[in-house]
């Protein structure tokens, strides 16, 4: 499969900074204020193969526009490893994919024969637990005879459950023969709802065939991750695959009509303040990238105020923006076409016929899911399929739903859902609860690949 380096056929606009909705919201906020009052967010300039640009923010409506600078200045002129030796360019074109990763730390692969680098294609950074081992497996037995003594290097993920911290599921990371294994122990099942008690009636993870009692091993392997644009030296990328389940707010308050992180005046689905937020940029980087790639993440501008609902929604919630090295995409993200999403956002039975599978536009939002998700308690589902042809799963957003206690996600059937009703005891509720364990994280970030 060809492989090559970065392009200017990747779109210029993310919506992480400029979304359409922000700007109608400035628009018709012009006529309180007046002229705008343009404040530069942020700039780079002009590079081989890139043009140069300014990001500008209205200080009054928050308005964003975005604005061409210098042409690019010319053709890159290539080193001995790939890279351009004025701007930082990557050429992969005569580099396999062990020395792309040893090299820079990250693999492109081309989907297509057009030697362009676009929308949807991948790289590959960073690694995580992923594939289940079999008996099959040459490192299985070794890793069998690590035994089973929890007293004997396994930690508890001190997972919730009933609203309290319990330990019922254990992890142990090895390497035998240099590659990195994770091993997890169960003692129970993992709640696909922080409030209720572990166990079988209420999780998925019994579903997929784990037994209690009994190790099961997952091999650490190189992170697949979609391209959703280039800008600035830095792609923005997405997970190809769910790589693991974890509520958006830990904490259950249990108070329905409050829906508040206990002892403050947070609601549990504001981005800011939630534990899914706290994880990914904890835990889950710790785990997942090295010291170097961690420097090679970029710090990005979220814009959280507009929320993932209709004007006319039950419920309003302003939330402040942040600035995070991995996030969740919004609302608005899982809209964009540029990004390769389609703009509609529901593709359920009952608008789209018989068969949700005969929608081609439905499999453009359609995520899979690692094992390893799945033994965290990931949904998945048989129903709804890829692109691909792998089983499809719901996967979380960061923006609020309209509802006190909601959240946003993609279904198994690729639509975009801001509704949030549930019965948080049916395991055959579609769910949007900020307490839900059982929506698949699809993480996302920023990588420095050029000057």
């Amino acid at each position: 499969m060809k492989k090559r380096g970065i392009s200017t056929a990747l779109l210029l606009l993310a919506l992480v900074w400029c979304p359409a909705a922000q700007a109608e919201e400035g628009a018709a906020d012009l006529s309180e204020h007046g002229e705008h009052q343009w404040e530069t967010v942020s700039s780079a300039a002009a590079t081989c193969g890139e043009a140069g640009f300014t990001l500008l923010r209205c200080g009054v409506c928050h308005e964003e526009k975005y604005r061409r600078d210098d042409p690019a200045t010319g053709e890159h002129h290539f080193g001995e490893t790939g890279a351009c030796d004025v701007c930082g360019y990557v050429e992969m074109a005569a580099l396999t994919q062990e020395e792309a990763l040893a090299q820079h730390g990250f693999y492109l692969e081309d989907a297509d024969e057009s030697g362009t680098y676009t929308t949807g294609d991948v790289v590959w950074f960073g690694q995580y637990p992923q594939r289940l081992l079999t008996e099959d497996d040459a490192a299985y037995a070794l890793l069998q005879a690590e035994g089973e003594d929890l007293a004997d290097g396994w930690t508890s993920f001190s997972y919730y459950s009933e609203g309290e911290i319990s330990d019922y599921m254990f992890y142990k990371d090895v390497t035998v023969d240099g590659r990195a294994y994770r091993g997890v122990y169960l003692l129970n099942y993992r709640p696909y709802y922080t409030g209720l008690p572990a166990g079988p009636d209420a999780s998925y993870i019994d579903d997929e065939g784990y037994e209690l009692g009994k190790a099961y091993w997952f091999e650490f392997a190189p992170i697949a991750w979609n391209v959703l644009e280039y800008r600035d030296g830095c792609l923005l990328l997405n997970a190809k695959y769910c790589l693991d389940a974890q509520p958006f707010q830990a904490l259950y308050e249990g108070n329905r009509s409050k829906m508040v992180i206990p002892g403050t005046e947070i609601l549990t689905n504001d981005w800011e303040a939630s534990s899914v937020r706290a994880f990914l940029n904890g835990p889950f980087s710790q785990l997942a990238f090295t010291q170097d790639e961690q420097q090679m993440i970029q710090p990005t501008q979220l814009n959280n105020r507009t929320t993932g609902y209709e004007p006319c929604a039950k419920f309003q919630i302003t939330q402040n923006d942040t600035e995070d090295k991995v996030f969740l995409l919004s609302y608005e993200d899982v809209m964009n076409p540029d990004y390769g999403y389609p703009e509609k956002s529901s593709f359920d039975l009952e608008t789209n016929g018989n068969s949700i599978n005969d929608v081609p536009e439905a499999f453009q939002r359609r995520r899979s899911y690692t094992a390893y998700a799945t033994i965290q308690g990931c949904r998945s589902s048989t129903q709804g399929v890829t692109a691909d042809g792998e089983p499809a799963c719901y996967y979380m957003l960061r923006s609020a739903g309209n509802l006190k206690f909601s959240i946003t996600g993609v279904s198994k059937y690729g639509s975009a859902s801001y509704s949030g009703s549930m019965n948080p005891t049916s395991k055959a509720s579609q769910d949007g609860l900020s307490f839900n364990g059982d929506f698949g994280l699809l993480p996302a970030l920023r990588v420095k690949v050029g000057q």
